[in-house]
């Protein structure tokens, strides 16, 4: 019981008490360390709070009262330093599993028999509009054909749009991946439905142009798929871009304007010649 009792009780010569814990030196302390200052701390705290109560029921003034604050953020303090090192070991379980998924999913993928691209007719040119969502798939297949025991996230899966032998940014490309349900039928396959946005500012306006009101012919790109950084499949696919709505429109307003700077033109002309020949 004298551990619930004030020492200033028994004895009010007793030096100043000492200062709180701070983080740092807590850091340098094992575990265990931290398990036996806490139990310390906890009767500290309650021994506090009935010399606490015990003051004010007499109406006197208690000793030192800056104990109590400063056990708390001892108190405080420990729990910091626990919660860094859960979160340190959650981030390196984490970093541990998901290299170990990298290799498994690496391991047993077919990278060249993997498909960039699909749902897609044989023959008919890839078509990807500008600056207008797109949706397309990826395949992921087995090495060995069997059903796969690692399934990679979708942040596992990159792509890259190249113009011209450069790389467009990745900040003007938007894309989204999201992992499909695995089929029956292909129980080897791994499938995943991307989204991809195109910017309007990924391409240069004046590269779709013949004259400001004609366009050309859709720019020819190339679209690679990789998986952890490796390349999927047996290389680029072709894609061709087309123009975006709002260049297309500006081509055609331009022509609009045009034909009617004409016939404005055209009218006045008329309209000056008439007057020459009245007498």
């Amino acid at each position: 019981m004298l551990q619930f009792i004030d020492p200033y009780e028994r004895d009010p010569d007793l030096g100043e008490p000492g200062r709180r814990w701070r983080a740092a030196e807590l850091r340098l302390k094992s575990n265990e360390d931290l398990q036996k200052l806490w139990i310390v701390l906890m009767k500290e705290r309650n021994m506090l709070h009935s010399t606490r109560a015990l003051h004010r029921k007499r109406k006197t003034k208690m000793p030192h009262l800056a104990r109590y604050p400063a056990t708390r953020k001892s108190m405080a303090m420990i729990k910091v330093v626990l919660g860094e090192r859960q979160r340190a070991k959650q981030e390196r379980d984490e970093r541990l599993a998901a290299e170990s998924l990298c290799e498994r999913s690496l391991a047993q993928t077919d990278l060249a028999a993997s498909a960039v691209w699909p749902p897609w007719i044989p023959g008919a040119p890839r078509e990807l509009p500008l600056a207008a969502p797109h949706t397309f798939s990826i395949v992921l297949r087995t090495l060995d054909g069997a059903k796969p025991t690692a399934v990679p996230p979708a942040h596992a899966l990159a792509i890259e749009l190249a113009y011209r032998g450069e790389v467009i940014p990745s900040a003007l490309v938007e894309m989204r991946v999201h992992a499909q349900p695995p089929s029956r039928s292909r129980p080897d396959e791994l499938a995943y439905n991307c989204h991809v946005y195109v910017s309007g500012q990924a391409l240069p306006a004046a590269d779709f142009l013949l004259s400001d009101e004609e366009l050309g012919e859709p720019l020819d790109l190339e679209l690679s798929a990789s998986l952890y950084g490796k390349a999927l499949g047996e290389g680029a696919v072709p894609v061709r871009v087309l123009a975006s709505k709002r260049r297309r429109r500006h081509a055609a307003l331009a022509g609009i304007n045009r034909r009617m700077s004409e016939t404005f033109r055209a009218r006045k002309e008329a309209a000056a010649q008439g007057l020459d020949e009245m007498p």
